[in-house]
Protein backbone atom coordinates (compact mmCIF):
# COMPACT_ATOMS: atom_id res chain seq x y z
CA UNK A 1 0.00 0.00 0.00
CA UNK A 2 2.56 2.28 0.92
CA UNK A 3 4.18 2.15 -2.76
CA UNK A 4 0.77 3.45 -4.03
CA UNK A 5 0.78 5.88 -1.99
CA UNK A 6 4.65 6.95 -2.40
CA UNK A 7 3.54 7.38 -6.30
CA UNK A 8 0.26 9.10 -5.14
CA UNK A 9 2.55 11.67 -4.02
CA UNK A 10 4.97 11.97 -6.53
CA UNK A 11 1.55 12.54 -9.27
CA UNK A 12 -0.16 14.91 -6.97
CA UNK A 13 3.36 17.15 -6.28
CA UNK A 14 4.03 17.05 -9.69
CA UNK A 15 0.27 18.09 -10.92
CA UNK A 16 0.26 20.65 -8.18
CA UNK A 17 3.71 21.95 -9.41
CA UNK A 18 2.71 21.93 -13.20
CA UNK A 19 -0.64 23.90 -12.09
CA UNK A 20 1.25 26.41 -10.17
CA UNK A 21 3.41 27.04 -13.11
CA UNK A 22 0.34 27.42 -15.64
CA UNK A 23 -1.30 28.87 -13.53
CA UNK A 24 1.99 31.64 -12.75
CA UNK A 25 1.85 32.02 -16.69
CA UNK A 26 -1.41 32.68 -17.07
CA UNK A 27 -1.12 35.34 -14.86
CA UNK A 28 1.76 36.85 -16.17
CA UNK A 29 0.33 37.03 -19.30
CA UNK A 30 -2.51 38.79 -17.37
CA UNK A 31 0.13 41.65 -16.00
CA UNK A 32 1.28 41.67 -19.48
CA UNK A 33 -2.56 42.94 -20.90
CA UNK A 34 -3.35 45.29 -18.52
CA UNK A 35 0.27 46.70 -18.48
CA UNK A 36 -0.10 47.16 -22.06
CA UNK A 37 -4.13 48.54 -21.81
CA UNK A 38 -3.02 50.99 -19.73
CA UNK A 39 0.18 52.22 -21.31
CA UNK A 40 -1.88 52.28 -24.85
CA UNK A 41 -4.96 54.19 -23.14
CA UNK A 42 -2.70 56.59 -21.31
CA UNK A 43 0.56 57.37 -23.64
CA UNK A 44 -0.58 56.42 -26.88
CA UNK A 45 -4.41 57.19 -26.32
CA UNK A 46 -5.59 54.08 -28.33
CA UNK A 47 -7.15 51.16 -26.33
CA UNK A 48 -6.33 47.53 -27.73
CA UNK A 49 -10.24 45.72 -28.86
CA UNK A 50 -9.23 42.75 -26.88
CA UNK A 51 -8.37 45.06 -23.38
CA UNK A 52 -10.92 43.59 -21.43
CA UNK A 53 -11.88 40.18 -23.03
CA UNK A 54 -8.19 38.68 -22.92
CA UNK A 55 -7.07 39.71 -19.30
CA UNK A 56 -10.48 38.05 -17.89
CA UNK A 57 -9.87 34.81 -19.82
CA UNK A 58 -6.13 34.50 -18.20
CA UNK A 59 -7.19 35.55 -14.52
CA UNK A 60 -10.52 33.09 -15.06
CA UNK A 61 -7.72 30.33 -15.62
CA UNK A 62 -5.49 31.26 -13.40
CA UNK A 63 -7.51 31.59 -10.45
CA UNK A 64 -8.69 27.86 -11.13
CA UNK A 65 -5.67 26.11 -12.32
CA UNK A 66 -4.03 27.29 -8.69
CA UNK A 67 -7.62 26.75 -6.89
CA UNK A 68 -6.84 23.36 -7.51
CA UNK A 69 -3.34 23.16 -6.19
CA UNK A 70 -4.37 24.58 -3.44
CA UNK A 71 -5.91 21.50 -2.96
CA UNK A 72 -3.69 18.88 -2.93
CA UNK A 73 -1.24 21.99 -0.90
CA UNK A 74 -4.25 21.63 1.98
CA UNK A 75 -3.68 25.53 1.42
CA UNK A 76 -7.35 26.69 0.36
CA UNK A 77 -9.54 29.05 2.22
CA UNK A 78 -11.24 27.78 4.77
CA UNK A 79 -13.19 28.54 8.37
CA UNK A 80 -11.02 26.22 10.82
CA UNK A 81 -13.44 26.16 13.76
CA UNK A 82 -12.16 22.75 14.58
CA UNK A 83 -8.85 23.99 16.09
CA UNK A 84 -11.16 25.81 18.87
CA UNK A 85 -13.20 22.83 20.16
CA UNK A 86 -11.91 20.48 22.55
CA UNK A 87 -12.26 17.50 20.29
CA UNK A 88 -10.99 13.82 20.08
CA UNK A 89 -8.22 13.53 17.46
CA UNK A 90 -10.77 10.64 16.31
CA UNK A 91 -13.70 13.08 16.33
CA UNK A 92 -11.84 15.48 14.85
CA UNK A 93 -10.52 12.92 11.99
CA UNK A 94 -14.05 11.60 11.66
CA UNK A 95 -15.54 15.55 11.16
CA UNK A 96 -12.53 16.22 8.95
CA UNK A 97 -13.59 12.95 6.59
CA UNK A 98 -17.15 14.39 6.19
CA UNK A 99 -15.96 17.82 5.26
CA UNK A 100 -13.53 15.96 2.42
CA UNK A 101 -16.82 13.83 1.06
CA UNK A 102 -18.58 17.19 1.00
CA UNK A 103 -15.65 18.70 -0.63
CA UNK A 104 -15.31 15.80 -3.22
CA UNK A 105 -19.46 15.97 -3.60
CA UNK A 106 -19.11 19.78 -4.59
CA UNK A 107 -15.91 19.40 -6.62
CA UNK A 108 -17.84 16.40 -8.79
CA UNK A 109 -21.44 18.60 -8.99
CA UNK A 110 -19.47 21.60 -10.36
CA UNK A 111 -17.11 19.76 -12.68
CA UNK A 112 -20.42 18.19 -14.34
CA UNK A 113 -22.28 21.69 -14.24
CA UNK A 114 -19.45 23.29 -15.65
CA UNK A 115 -18.57 20.53 -18.36
CA UNK A 116 -22.12 20.89 -19.56
CA UNK A 117 -22.27 24.82 -19.22
CA UNK A 118 -18.65 24.87 -21.18
CA UNK A 119 -20.02 22.71 -24.24
CA UNK A 120 -23.10 24.91 -24.58
CA UNK A 121 -21.40 27.68 -24.92
CA UNK A 122 -18.60 25.98 -27.23
CA UNK A 123 -20.72 27.13 -30.47
CA UNK A 124 -20.32 30.61 -29.32
CA UNK A 125 -17.75 33.20 -30.05
CA UNK A 126 -16.35 36.14 -27.91
CA UNK A 127 -17.14 39.58 -29.21
CA UNK A 128 -13.47 40.60 -29.02
CA UNK A 129 -11.05 37.92 -29.78
CA UNK A 130 -14.21 35.85 -31.53
CA UNK A 131 -12.88 32.46 -29.61
CA UNK A 132 -15.30 29.91 -29.03
CA UNK A 133 -17.16 31.45 -25.22
CA UNK A 134 -16.72 28.08 -23.97
CA UNK A 135 -13.03 28.63 -23.54
CA UNK A 136 -14.26 31.36 -20.36
CA UNK A 137 -16.51 28.58 -19.09
CA UNK A 138 -14.23 25.91 -19.58
CA UNK A 139 -11.65 26.19 -15.96
CA UNK A 140 -14.66 25.62 -13.47
CA UNK A 141 -14.56 21.57 -14.62
CA UNK A 142 -11.14 21.54 -15.36
CA UNK A 143 -10.41 23.65 -11.96
CA UNK A 144 -12.75 21.70 -10.13
CA UNK A 145 -11.93 18.11 -12.13
CA UNK A 146 -8.44 18.43 -10.94
CA UNK A 147 -9.61 19.68 -7.51
CA UNK A 148 -11.01 16.50 -6.74
CA UNK A 149 -8.39 14.04 -8.62
CA UNK A 150 -6.03 16.01 -6.12
CA UNK A 151 -8.08 15.86 -3.09
CA UNK A 152 -8.24 11.95 -3.55
CA UNK A 153 -4.76 12.20 -4.19
CA UNK A 154 -4.04 13.91 -1.01
CA UNK A 155 -6.03 12.53 1.18
CA UNK A 156 -4.32 8.43 0.09
CA UNK A 157 -0.95 10.49 1.48
CA UNK A 158 -2.68 11.56 4.54
CA UNK A 159 -4.29 8.40 5.30
CA UNK A 160 -0.73 6.33 5.54
CA UNK A 161 0.87 9.22 7.28
CA UNK A 162 -1.86 8.95 10.03
CA UNK A 163 -1.61 4.96 9.90
CA UNK A 164 2.20 5.28 10.06
CA UNK A 165 1.76 8.09 13.15
CA UNK A 166 -0.53 5.53 14.92
CA UNK A 167 2.22 2.38 14.26
CA UNK A 168 4.44 4.32 15.67
CA UNK A 169 2.74 5.58 18.72
CA UNK A 170 3.59 3.10 21.75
Amino acid sequence: MSNVNDLAHKVGKALSNGLLWLAAFCLAGFTIAVTYTVAGRYIMGVTPHWAEELPRLLLVWCVFLAAAASVYRNTHLRADLLGILPLSPRTRRVIESIGEVLMLGFFLVMTVAGWGLAMKTMGMSTTALELPAGLGYLPLPIGFGLSALLLVIARLGRHQKSQDDTETQP
